[in-house]
């Protein structure tokens, strides 16, 4: 019997990669699902707070249908939901309704819900047309279009979902979530230019001061736009001479690069001077379709950072992002603080623009698909920003890094790296040079 009607490929049920990290980024995946005897769950009384039959008629007015819901489904709470604790059930079907409290990645639908008093993590919501079958017992189907719903933070949705616990690796937290598809979208949240859900839309110009006199960029000085960012991935092709090693060399490296004003090499996420470290890609392994591993942009020194290896493994592959609701914080020497949750990671800020101008450096660079030779060049491959930056689309995407490039100027440590990179391997990171860069192409 079909609950949500739909004929889409079966995707796992398992929530975003896992990362396990030895000396570097690399991912590794349980995607294991156990089947377990459903726990009986009563029905929330009808005063129940997550409840949206007292609402006014205008409020009522705002209501999209989006699935017509199934009477297979079991009225609960989300306290009722968290109440089934480690027990993963794919077998009954349940009905819940919570205000959006965060969203991770607006292409599958990966979201907080809560009810006032209680949150749980949401797993891969789905448009219409994608489906939870159970003719061998329930079964999840994505079609990876989540943002045409138009759902946004604040707004209250009610689902029907499964309930599971999982648990990354051995060892680690399990996460309580639910996966499932909408039935119905009470759109409250804050829809203006700027406001909730429309993360990054507006982005901002970068005031800070350009220190870079050097004559890198003569051929590129006059262009905006599309051709300036031809123009630099052109100039990053031609220039780059040397990659390093990627263990020997990246560990010769480092420790200069990254240096601060003792000597000592500074860790990218805690700001800790010193200790041991190992090699951070700020743009995962596993998030640049096979663009690079160990070599090409995964061996490049602008590109590595050196960081705590439990950092290193707790941002694993997570996107970036703005956190609203966080699971996690990493704290810095400088007193800021890294947030992060199951599935995004936010930098604290000051290291958001350090952040940003890397981004924007590796899809530069290696990008298969700019330059006047597209798809041609050594080491690029199909990198997707929106890949790396959990963001409502590609130019939501583009404008969160220009406000991070913006709200944190570019520190003497990143020109000393970029310096250092450039004696190496002959290229330079045209963001850190000229930060406004990133408002001439993607303003």
């Amino acid at each position: 019997m079909i609950l949500a009607g739909c004929n889409q490929d079966t995707s796992n049920l398992s929530t975003a990669d896992s990362t396990q990290v030895t000396n570097d980024d690399s991912t590794s995946n349980d995607d294991s699902t156990s089947l377990v005897d459903s726990v009986e769950i009563s029905s929330p009384s009808e005063d129940s707070s997550t409840s949206e039959n007292s609402s006014t008629t205008e409020e009522q007015s705002q209501i999209t249908v989006v699935n017509e819901e199934s009477e297979e489904a079991q009225e609960v709470t989300i306290a009722q939901l968290l109440s089934k604790g480690n027990e993963t059930d794919t077998t009954n079907l349940y009905r819940t309704t919570g205000k959006v409290v965060s969203i991770d990645n607006y292409e599958y639908g990966d979201l907080y819900l809560t009810d006032g008093e209680n949150t749980i993590y949401v797993y891969g919501l789905c448009k219409s047309s994608s489906c939870i079958t159970n003719d061998n017992g329930l079964e999840f189907k994505n079609t990876k279009d989540f943002s045409s719903m138009d759902i946004v933070v604040g707004d209250t949705i009610t689902i029907e979902c499964m309930y599971k616990y999982y648990t990354a690796y051995d060892g680690a937290e399990g996460v309580q979530e639910l996966i499932g598809y909408v039935t119905s979208i009470n759109a409250t949240g804050d829809r203006s230019e700027g406001g909730s859900g429309d993360t990054g839309s507006g982005g901002s110009d970068y005031v800070g001061d350009e220190v870079y006199e050097g004559d890198y960029y003569t051929d590129v000085e006059e262009l905006t736009g599309e051709a300036l960012l031809d123009g630099l991935h052109d100039l990053q092709i031609k220039t780059q001479k040397t990659w390093v090693n990627y263990s020997s060399g990246l560990a010769e490296h480092l420790p200069h690069s990254d240096a601060n004003s003792s000597g000592k090499i500074e860790l990218f996420y805690n700001g800790q001077s010193g200790g041991s470290w190992n090699r951070e890609h700020v743009w995962p392994k596993s998030l640049t379709n096979n663009t690079f591993v160990k070599t090409g942009g995964g061996c490049d020194i602008h590109h590595i950072r050196p960081t705590n290896s439990n950092n290193n493994s707790t941002r694993g592959n997570k996107r970036y992002g703005e956190v609203s609701y966080s699971t996690g914080t990493i704290s810095r020497a400088d007193g800021g603080v890294n947030l992060y949750n199951s599935s995004t990671f936010e930098p604290a800020d000051s290291i958001k623009g350090d952040v940003a101008r890397i981004i924007m450096y590796v899809y530069v660079h290696y990008s298969n698909a700019i330059g006047s030779n597209p798809g041609s060049e050594k080491y690029t491959g199909n990198l997707q920003i929106t890949d790396v930056m959990a963001a409502s689309g590609e130019q939501a995407a583009w404008n969160l890094l220009r406000e991070w490039n913006a709200s944190d100027p570019v520190s003497s440590i990143e020109r000393q790296r970029n310096n250092y990179a450039f004696n190496i391997q002959g290229n330079r990171n045209p963001f850190i040079d000229h930060p406004t860069y990133a408002d001439l192409i993607w303003g």
